[in-house]
Protein backbone atom coordinates (compact mmCIF):
# COMPACT_ATOMS: atom_id res chain seq x y z
CA UNK A 1 0.00 0.00 0.00
CA UNK A 2 1.41 3.64 -0.76
CA UNK A 3 -0.41 6.51 -1.12
CA UNK A 4 -0.18 10.36 -0.34
CA UNK A 5 -1.41 11.49 2.81
CA UNK A 6 -3.86 14.20 1.62
CA UNK A 7 -5.11 11.76 -0.39
CA UNK A 8 -6.01 9.46 2.71
CA UNK A 9 -7.38 12.62 4.35
CA UNK A 10 -9.00 13.42 1.56
CA UNK A 11 -10.64 10.32 1.60
CA UNK A 12 -11.83 10.06 5.32
CA UNK A 13 -9.38 6.93 6.04
CA UNK A 14 -8.02 6.02 9.51
CA UNK A 15 -4.32 4.56 10.02
CA UNK A 16 -3.88 2.23 12.87
CA UNK A 17 0.03 1.24 13.03
CA UNK A 18 1.41 -1.90 14.93
CA UNK A 19 4.08 -2.91 15.98
CA UNK A 20 5.00 -6.54 15.18
CA UNK A 21 7.01 -7.71 18.11
CA UNK A 22 5.10 -6.23 21.33
CA UNK A 23 1.64 -6.48 19.43
CA UNK A 24 1.24 -2.31 20.68
CA UNK A 25 -1.30 -0.58 18.11
CA UNK A 26 -1.96 3.25 18.07
CA UNK A 27 -4.48 5.36 15.66
CA UNK A 28 -2.59 7.94 14.22
CA UNK A 29 -3.22 11.70 13.73
CA UNK A 30 -3.40 12.27 9.64
CA UNK A 31 -3.69 15.53 10.16
CA UNK A 32 -0.58 16.42 12.25
CA UNK A 33 1.45 14.31 10.33
CA UNK A 34 0.64 16.30 7.18
CA UNK A 35 0.52 19.40 8.91
CA UNK A 36 4.29 18.14 9.95
CA UNK A 37 5.74 16.35 6.97
CA UNK A 38 3.16 17.96 4.44
CA UNK A 39 -0.02 16.41 2.23
CA UNK A 40 2.16 14.92 -0.59
CA UNK A 41 3.94 12.60 1.69
CA UNK A 42 4.02 9.22 1.03
CA UNK A 43 2.79 6.62 3.57
CA UNK A 44 4.42 3.24 2.64
CA UNK A 45 2.78 0.00 4.60
CA UNK A 46 4.57 -2.99 5.58
CA UNK A 47 3.19 -6.61 5.80
CA UNK A 48 6.53 -8.25 7.03
CA UNK A 49 9.57 -6.75 5.43
CA UNK A 50 11.07 -3.81 7.21
CA UNK A 51 9.29 -0.81 8.90
CA UNK A 52 5.98 0.81 7.62
CA UNK A 53 7.27 4.70 6.67
CA UNK A 54 5.24 7.88 6.68
CA UNK A 55 7.67 10.45 4.30
CA UNK A 56 9.98 8.21 4.13
CA UNK A 57 10.60 7.90 7.43
CA UNK A 58 10.46 4.06 9.45
CA UNK A 59 7.76 4.29 11.44
CA UNK A 60 8.78 3.31 15.56
CA UNK A 61 6.87 1.40 17.96
CA UNK A 62 5.67 4.63 20.50
CA UNK A 63 5.98 1.83 23.39
CA UNK A 64 9.08 3.18 25.59
CA UNK A 65 10.30 -0.49 26.22
CA UNK A 66 10.14 -1.86 22.91
CA UNK A 67 10.67 1.23 20.15
CA UNK A 68 11.36 -1.36 17.69
CA UNK A 69 11.01 -0.64 13.74
CA UNK A 70 9.04 -3.75 12.94
CA UNK A 71 5.77 -1.78 12.43
CA UNK A 72 2.70 -2.26 9.70
CA UNK A 73 0.06 -0.33 9.40
CA UNK A 74 -3.64 -1.17 8.41
CA UNK A 75 -5.99 1.57 6.13
CA UNK A 76 -9.14 1.65 6.97
CA UNK A 77 -11.46 3.41 4.68
CA UNK A 78 -14.36 5.84 6.01
CA UNK A 79 -18.38 4.01 6.71
CA UNK A 80 -21.09 5.58 6.23
CA UNK A 81 -22.44 6.17 9.81
CA UNK A 82 -18.82 5.11 11.35
CA UNK A 83 -16.78 7.52 13.26
CA UNK A 84 -14.65 9.10 10.77
CA UNK A 85 -18.49 9.80 8.74
CA UNK A 86 -18.33 13.30 11.28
Amino acid sequence: MTSALGKLIAGRYSLTAYCNRCRHSRDLNLEAIAAQLGAEARVQGSADTGPAKIGGRPLRCGVTACRSYNTSIRMTPATPGGPMAR
